[in-house]
């Protein structure tokens, strides 16, 4: 666990500081198991981005419970017990998700915000030559900036998937974007709208150029998963279910 530490880990934590831990060293089997498990799971950097939003996390739980033995015990014994067993099984897509419910659990309990809605793991981002499927820490975004007309770009510094109920929003030019129902929309002039209520609207596109074009349909697709890309402000960012033909989401900062 070379890059997880006390202030970015809630698992580490909980190893090293539960009343029954009898770690005294990186060799110690179940740091063995995980470095093992990590070494699976480079390929898809979700370490970097557990670590972001484990971070905040952590922070928040020394801040309002103090970084003691009884903290510590409740999460071992909530979450973390369990993502041991799975990693030291060597089920590894078991301790993922198991991985990714804690992160949820404990993002909820502290009232840590992360954006609303999310676009297809399908659908794609500028600079990108691959669906959000592998969307990665440090990727590229081309974000509206506060004047409505002019972008610029950003990177990605962590992300959450989920099963939302989806839409598609199509452009009167044609372009589409699936995205969850709940997705905030920036429209011209700056007002929100959710997604689902985007119809005969002006929403923000762009194929060869930026523009503001009429959303005239929002087709319902049933449930499917999305992905929230996070930043280190608020964007509003581009994304498409086609590459080179995007539709912008989530708010303008104020």
């Amino acid at each position: 666990m070379s890059s997880s530490n006390t202030n970015n880990c809630i698992i580490f934590n909980s190893l090293l500081f539960n009343s029954e831990s009898t770690i005294s060293s990186y060799d110690d089997p179940t740091i063995v198991a995980f470095r093992k498990f990590r070494e699976w799971d480079s390929h898809t950097k979700t370490g970097s981005n557990y670590r972001y939003r484990a971070e905040k996390i952590v922070t928040k739980i020394k801040q309002r419970k103090g970084h003691i033995t009884h903290t510590w015990d409740y999460y071992y014994n909530t979450y973390v017990e369990d993502i041991v067993n799975s990693v030291v099984a060597e089920r590894y897509t078991e301790a993922q998700e198991k991985m990714r419910l804690m992160l949820v659990a404990c993002e909820s309990e502290f009232g840590i915000i992360t954006p609303n809605g999310g676009i297809s793991v399908n659908s794609y981002i500028p600079f990108s030559t691959t669906n959000l499927q592998n969307v990665n820490i440090n990727d590229r975004l081309l974000i509206l900036n506060n004047s409505l007309n002019e972008t610029e770009e950003t990177i990605v510094t962590g992300y959450i998937n989920s099963i939302r109920p989806l839409v598609t929003l199509v452009s009167s030019s044609g372009i589409k974007l699936t995205c969850a129902d709940s997705t905030p929309i920036t429209l011209e002039f700056g007002d929100i709208l959710v997604a689902s209520s985007c119809k005969g609207r002006n929403i923000p596109v762009m194929d060869n150029t930026f523009r503001w074009e009429s959303c005239i349909d929002v087709i319902p697709c049933g449930n499917g998963e999305v992905v929230n890309i996070l930043t280190n402000d608020p964007v509003c960012y581009a994304a498409g279910d086609e590459p080179n033909r995007w539709i912008w989401t989530q708010r303008i900062p104020k």
